[in-house]
């Protein structure tokens, strides 16, 4: 059917070429391409805005759920500091108070060093916006502290243990 159609248009192209549409049927057409030029652009710019505003969603989402787990790891981070440094003003106390005070004073400077290195680190810490690996520093460093004033603790009380001992034999 295709063929007999071109062959057809093919045989009589001269009497088609020679007819011209009237001035209506291009008004018509130029109209209707007019108003279809509108409604493109309408759609051009309402996929922009589209685009646009699902960008600023998606991005606002994720700098949101950032700030959050920044917010819970910051608070977290506070809680283990808060409960790691009452330890060590216990352990401090307990030395302070073990009456051997030439030795407590020499334990205590070495825990001043750690706590001037904690110092820093913390300055560190609030400077770049709380850093996970800065953090993981300070806590070894919270850590630390504890594991060498539990030894102090441990090795005055072994001296006092002997001490007790010694005057106990002392006085049988």
């Amino acid at each position: 059917m295709g063929d007999q159609l071109e062959k057809f248009i093919l045989d009589n192209r001269q009497e088609f070429d020679s007819e011209v549409p009237s001035e209506k049927v291009w008004q018509h057409i130029q109209q209707q391409q007019t108003k279809s030029d509108k409604w493109l652009g309408v759609w051009k710019v309402a996929a922009v805005i589209l685009l646009i505003s699902t960008v600023y969603l998606i991005v606002d989402k994720q700098l949101a759920e950032q700030k959050d787990s920044t917010t819970a790891m910051e608070s977290e981070f506070y809680q283990v500091e808060q409960y790691y440094t009452q330890l060590i003003a216990q352990r401090k106390q307990e030395i302070a108070t073990s009456g051997q005070s030439s030795l407590s004073r020499e334990f205590l400077v070495e825990i001043e060093r750690l706590d001037q290195m904690y110092a820093q680190l913390k300055q560190t810490y609030k400077s770049q916006n709380s850093s996970e690996l800065i953090s993981d520093m300070m806590i070894k460093n919270l850590q630390l502290r504890i594991e060498i004033l539990n030894k102090q603790v441990k090795i005055l009380n072994d001296l006092k243990n002997q001490e007790n001992e010694a005057n106990k034999h002392i006085e049988i």
